[in-house]
């Protein structure tokens, strides 16, 4: 019971841990990524500047390379528990950075500023506007995961060792230690 315990804990823990990388990764892409600027007419029609379509590809490199590294972190760090190793802990992992981007996801559309250009609408000069960074569609969210079961998994099979060297206490080998029978 207490074995289980420990991984009902550890396996929050976990998750908690993550989801908090997600709402900082959120925080940290709203800052940087980048809008793509509008020309926008006095009749109120708009047009991308030339140039600036790449800018909705880099937000979403830039959502999935912070992604990266918080998988590739989290795998690491869960990785050194020595005590909670296990298949157990690979699926929380794979559950929590799943858990981690989705949030990540979904706060950093809400922080991301700019300025929608069909909001605009008529004005007596023409202006350039901003518009909020895009992450596209949610596949974004699978590198994290992936990436985080990946790196947790190259761990395992780097260490080889049956118990994976959770410094759990084994018996003894007594028929090492067995005097042998003198005839």
């Amino acid at each position: 019971m207490n074995e289980e315990l420990k991984l009902w804990r550890s396996g929050a823990a976990i998750v908690v841990g993550t989801v908090i990388l997600g709402l900082l990764q959120a925080v940290l892409w709203s800052r940087i990524a980048p809008g793509e600027q509008f020309k926008v007419y006095t009749d109120g029609q708009y047009l991308p500047l030339p140039t600036e379509s790449y800018h909705q590809f880099t937000s979403v490199a830039i959502f999935a390379l912070i992604g990266v590294v918080v998988g590739v972190a989290v795998g690491t760090l869960c990785w050194h528990w020595r005590s909670v190793r296990g298949i157990s802990t690979a699926l929380v992992v794979a559950g929590a950075n799943g858990l981690g981007a989705l949030t990540a996801y979904l706060v950093g559309r809400v922080l991301v500023s700019g300025v929608d250009p069909a909001s605009v609408g008529n004005s007596s000069v023409e202006s350039v506007v901003t518009s909020a960074a895009t992450l596209g569609n949610a596949m974004v969210i699978i590198a994290q995961p992936a990436i985080a079961v990946a790196v947790y998994t190259f761990l395992v099979a780097w260490n080889g060792q049956p118990d994976l060297s959770r410094g759990a206490q084994t018996a003894p080998d007594v028929s090492a230690t067995a005097p042998t029978p003198q005839s």
